[in-house]
């Protein structure tokens, strides 16, 4: 990654994977200063994403404070739902000038974030020893600058709230990463073979044509 601060109260960041290549008169002090160079990750920093990744609770004790407030709540907002519903059965029959009249049930559709959120499986919530346990045997599957953070980041997005699932596929996944880095090396050797061939084929077909032999005429009809 490439710093520049030639703009007063602005940073401009570039990036590139072939920095060898860029002109020096870009890269040069003024216009690039900052030349900062990312490498694949390291073992301790895949346990660092991973602890990011997931919640986790500094004791027991304050996991289970955690874990009796949430069913509290959710307690509370189903008591609270089916209480707005009774009422609104209660009031679906009303008289008016004398008759009967059947009323619709007015019922507030929007339920507490609680019901919401109780739809969806959320992030177990982990001690920190639990947390570091799972990040280090996280870190035992991935090998020291084999895999970019990036690639490590989008593992651990497919599975958001499953740090255990997460753990169990780190082999699969360093190995179909690793495949596909063999796959993506043998394209770009494949791929430099055929330009040094095509080149070599441009250069024989602009080449001048053999010269005749010393002492023999250059037109044979001229003998």
């Amino acid at each position: 990654m490439l710093i520049s601060s030639s703009i007063r109260g602005r940073l401009l960041f570039a990036t590139t994977n072939k920095y060898h290549v860029l002109d020096a008169a870009l890269i040069r002090p003024g216009r690039l200063d900052l030349h900062i160079e990312f490498h694949l990750a390291s073992t301790w920093q895949a346990g660092e994403i991973f602890k990011c990744f997931y919640p986790a609770s500094t004791s027991a004790d304050e996991l289970e404070k955690y874990t009796a407030q949430k069913a509290k709540n959710l307690s509370t907002a189903n008591g609270d739902h089916e209480k707005s519903s009774l009422v609104a059965k209660s009031n679906g029959i009303a008289k008016t000038n004398g008759r009967t009249e059947t009323k619709e049930p007015v019922v507030d559709a929007t339920p507490s974030w609680e019901l919401l959120s109780a739809t969806k499986k959320p992030a177990p919530k982990l001690t920190t020893a639990q947390l570091n346990q799972l990040a280090e045997r996280f870190m035992s599957f991935i090998p020291e600058r084999t895999l970019s953070m990036a690639a490590i980041q989008g593992h651990l997005m497919s599975f958001k709230t499953r740090p255990e699932e997460a753990v169990v596929a780190a082999e699969e996944f360093v190995r179909r990463e690793q495949e596909r880095k063999l796959a993506r090396e043998l394209e770009k050797q494949l791929e430099r073979e055929a330009k040094k061939k095509a080149k070599e084929l441009a250069q024989a077909a602009k080449a001048p044509a053999d010269p005749a032999p010393l002492g023999l005429p250059l037109n044979p009809t001229s003998l």
